[in-house]
């Protein structure tokens, strides 16, 4: 037979399993927004070297998505994916009437 506590252990559980599976989601984000800014600043590279242009428009939307990537980033990196460190207690259930 299952126990209250027993409930509260899995939950905790399977609340654990999912935080950890958010980490994993906000990482692979962080990742892959961080791998296109790379290839943003290769490409703004390439253009200030004269190998490459563009337009005034399109490197004004392309500093845009840059700085957009960026806050993305720190969106992503601000979010707590802690489990509470402890199950706060129920009350005890009132006392049976004497009698």
């Amino acid at each position: 037979m299952s126990t209250p506590a027993d409930a509260v252990q899995n939950f905790a559980a399977a609340e654990q399993a999912n935080l950890t599976a958010i980490g994993k989601s906000l990482t692979a984000i962080s990742t892959g927004i961080t791998a296109l800014d790379t290839l943003i600043q290769q490409l703004q590279a390439s253009i200030a070297a004269g190998t490459s242009t563009l337009s005034a428009a399109d490197q004004a939307t392309l500093t845009a998505l840059t700085a957009a990537s960026s806050a993305l980033v720190t969106q992503a990196a601000a979010i707590n994916t802690t489990a509470p460190s402890s199950v706060p207690v129920a009350p005890a259930p009132p006392a049976a009437p004497a009698g």
